[in-house]
């Protein structure tokens, strides 16, 4: 995970978005600055565990939009 730049397997914000790639195919999940969590990697951390464990990319992005 990374706030700072684009990673090739994870989860990373750029321009205030939030993106995910663990299986080869980069995805948005929704808004989310580093100034509105606390800890922008607990959040990247856990959309990450989330997709692993077979959540589908509309929980996570509705998860997202409630948590920011």
């Amino acid at each position: 995970v990374s706030r700072a730049q684009e990673v090739d397997r994870g989860a990373w914000l750029d321009a205030g978005m939030v993106y995910l790639n663990v299986s080869g195919v980069v995805e948005r999940m929704g808004e989310a600055h580093p100034s509105q969590t606390q800890f922008p990697e607990n959040l990247l951390s856990s959309i990450v565990a989330a997709r692993l464990c077979g959540v589908g990319s509309d929980e996570i992005r509705g998860a997202v939009a409630k948590l920011i």
